[in-house]
């Protein structure tokens, strides 16, 4: 499976596929973290729903988690290339994005 830049925008814009999966590994950590409290789980029984709500404000620490993982040790070269790349065609898509709405 390719991992290179989409052609089209989704829903919620232009995020490379590598940063918006992880980014809903993210939110599903996180839904499982506070479905621990029954009143919040109460208010939010849709996991799917929370998901598809949560990831996108969750981008910006993804990003900052990922380019933090390029300095350790803990992860091969071959997945540090593979984490560079997506936040190098990441970004190029952020400025597509920005430029888009310059233009209108």
């Amino acid at each position: 499976m390719s991992q290179g830049i989409p052609t089209k925008p989704n829903r919620t814009g232009w995020v490379h596929p590598m940063l918006k999966e992880i980014a809903k590994a993210f939110a599903e950590a996180l839904y499982e973290r506070l479905a621990h409290d029954n009143l919040w789980y109460e208010l939010n029984p849709n996991r799917g729903a929370f998901v598809r709500r949560t990831w996108p404000t969750l981008l910006p620490a993804v990003r900052t988690h990922l380019a933090q993982l390029l300095g350790m040790n803990t992860i091969s070269e071959e997945e540090k290339v593979r984490v560079h790349d997506a936040l190098v065609k990441d970004h190029s898509l952020r400025l597509g994005r920005h430029r888009a709405r310059v233009l209108h």
